[in-house]
């Protein structure tokens, strides 16, 4: 399948021996210490980052947003017989023999821990002999089923679990837009405050450690309510569309709302984007009390039509 572009959020610090891509070297060499293979998505994962962040929540309910990193010199928590030894005896994992004709944990590859969670690959935890190709198996701890863990969720093969991919909560209250310009990021900012007649604050912290930036700005981004919007929005909140009319009658259709403008580039050389080197800017726009989409599209169409912007993104 098509690997998602931007899966993942890339350490603003910049990569580690531990956290750049392995190459497919290292990738075979882990896989002979396990004696399976991954399945090709994952690889494809793992070259561009060895675990981390995820852009992404796949399993909304389950709240997967990061992957664990991999080395062929550490075996740390690889199976989820490592795992489940930390909170268990020897005496405990021998009883599973009695309970189940087949119980192989060490089949159980993990490539994530959320919580009380782990995502394992399946390669064969009932079967007499192993598989080759994977299921993805998730267990919870708040059951007896394999001592104090439970199957949560299964899933026919890893393609399957990515196509379950959902966009966090939290992201859901902000919209991204990149912005390709000929201008360098500076001299874009102070051309947006010249168009939107308004000024931004810069700011030089690290934003709760996922900027590397000299600096960014915050300020507001000025969003316009057509028809469309004010209608959706009285459906919305069982008022009448006279009533919003009324009101932007009063208020105006034109509401300013906060924004962070930063560079895609950190000064360690990642990107906020990496699978979209060329974006010049990205602009974090906070979710309003309207329905926004109607007005984003209008801004991008708006901002397309200033020189010196020649592309303009909806980013995930």
């Amino acid at each position: 399948m098509a690997i998602p572009k931007n899966f993942w959020i890339p350490p603003a610090s910049g990569y580690t021996p531990t956290s750049r891509g392995l190459t497919e070297a290292q990738l075979d060499a882990i896989e002979q210490q396990n004696g399976f293979s991954f399945p090709v998505a994952y690889r494809s994962l793992m070259r561009q980052q060895n675990g981390g962040t995820l852009r992404y929540c796949i399993l909304e309910e389950s709240r997967i947003e990061d992957f664990c990193c991999l080395s062929e010199l550490v075996r740390d928590l690889v199976t989820f017989e490592d795992y489940i030894a930390l909170t268990c005896t020897e005496d405990d994992l021998a009883t599973l023999d009695l309970l189940f004709e087949y119980c192989h944990l060490n089949r159980l590859i993990i490539f994530a821990i959320n919580g009380h969670e782990v995502g394992c690959f399946d390669y064969g935890l009932r079967s007499e002999i192993a598989v080759i190709d994977p299921q993805i198996i998730f267990f919870g701890d708040d059951s007896e089923e394999i001592l104090h863990f439970k199957i949560v969720k299964t899933i026919a093969s890893f393609d399957d679990f990515l196509s379950q991919i959902a966009l966090p909560e939290e992201v859901n209250e902000t919209t991204y837009l990149g912005i390709e310009s000929s201008l360098d990021f500076d001299s874009m900012c102070v051309y947006l405050a010249e168009e939107w007649q308004t000024k931004f604050e810069r700011k030089n912290d690290d934003f709760f450690g996922w900027f590397n930036f000299e600096k960014y700005y915050c300020g507001a981004v000025p969003l316009f309510l057509d028809d469309q919007t004010l209608k959706i929005y009285a459906e919305e909140n069982n008022t009448t569309f006279q009533e919003v009319l009324d009101w932007v009658g009063t208020e105006g259709r034109t509401r300013s709302i906060s924004a962070i403008l930063s560079p895609n580039q950190h000064r360690s050389g990642t990107y906020l984007y990496p699978d979209n080197s060329e974006l010049t800017l990205i602009l974090e726009i906070s979710k309003p009390w309207f329905p926004i989409d109607r007005a984003i599209e209008q801004l991008c169409t708006r901002l397309m039509t200033l020189p010196n912007i020649s592309a303009v993104q909806i980013l995930p």
